[in-house]
């Protein structure tokens, strides 16, 4: 089996799609490479759910993303996403909110920058997610903002065939103030498993794999610093990318990670599941 390597961040991303007429056999370079000025609309929804040994929590989310490719230089596309039609809830031990009864907690109208290079390598530019001083609100809208920057994937650094594989190096996208410092690297395994039609898009299906775990590293910063004994990570993703251009058509993406934590505030074990679904509108 054919082996390749690219570099990037990964998106936490997957999908379920409705497939027309596939393509056997057939060889594809595949690179994200739209249009200066063009424009592009997505539905995202996003859950996760996290329980440990003292505390369970979770969020959903619900959005339109409106995408406009600001500028194409040297291959790189900068990209600015719009949430649009925002809708989050979430729940804990602590109290339970949601984005339509409390502002607050909506980022409906936020941009976000972000750069995109052909291979699909994303880079998120910093934002401010103004949290009115509080920092639990402050930390929730920050793990909001994440799934929709989540917008492309990665991709091959040549023409791949049907069935072909290639590996990729990554790391895990760090949202929380807690994951200051950390370093968690992903091995990615990626399979073009077909070239199909979805919603008369030709479309290459990517299936990606993905896993990482890491021990003993020191986190945190301000008045809260911790260890992470062990962390591991692992997920899947399946993407129907076009052909023509290199953006997604659809996906969804499930993973779970698993944590041992400590601190002089206590220790504690968890474990977080996500879901993600994106589909071109």
């Amino acid at each position: 089996m054919k082996k390749i390597l690219t570099v990037g961040i990964v998106p936490l991303v997957a999908l379920v799609c409705l497939a027309g007429p596939a393509w056997s056999g057939e060889t594809v370079e595949l690179q994200f490479k739209p249009a200066e000025g063009a424009e592009f609309s997505y539905t995202l929804k996003s859950e996760q759910k996290s329980e440990s040994d003292q505390w369970s929590s979770g969020s959903k989310i619900s959005t339109d993303i409106s995408v406009v490719v600001s500028s194409v230089t040297d291959g790189a596309a900068k990209l600015t996403l719009t949430a649009k039609n925002f809708k989050a809830s979430g729940e804990s031990a602590r109290s339970d909110w949601d984005s339509e009864s409390n502002a607050d907690y909506s980022l409906e109208g936020q941009e976000f920058k972000v750069t995109v290079s052909r291979d699909g390598k994303t880079q998120s530019e910093s934002i401010e997610v103004s949290s009115g001083g509080d920092r639990r609100r402050g930390w929730i809208r920050r793990g909001l903002a994440s799934p929709i920057q989540e917008i492309a994937v990665l991709l091959p650094s040549k023409a791949v065939e049907v069935g072909e594989s290639w590996e990729a190096e990554s790391e895990l996208p760090r949202t929380g103030r807690w994951l200051r410092g950390l370093d968690f690297p992903l091995k990615v395994s990626s399979t073009l498993a077909s070239v199909e039609e979805v919603n008369g898009i030709k479309c290459a299906k990517i299936v990606q794999k993905m896993y990482g775990k890491v021990e003993d590293q020191e986190v945190g910063g301000g008045n809260f610093e911790a260890t992470v004994n062990e962390m591991v990570f692992d997920g899947e993703i399946t993407a129907y990318v076009a052909v023509d251009g290199g953006h997604v058509v659809k996906l969804t993406a499930k993973s779970t990670t698993e944590s041992d934590i400590e601190s002089d505030r206590g220790k504690w074990q968890s474990k977080t599941t996500r879901t993600r679904t994106l589909e071109l509108k």
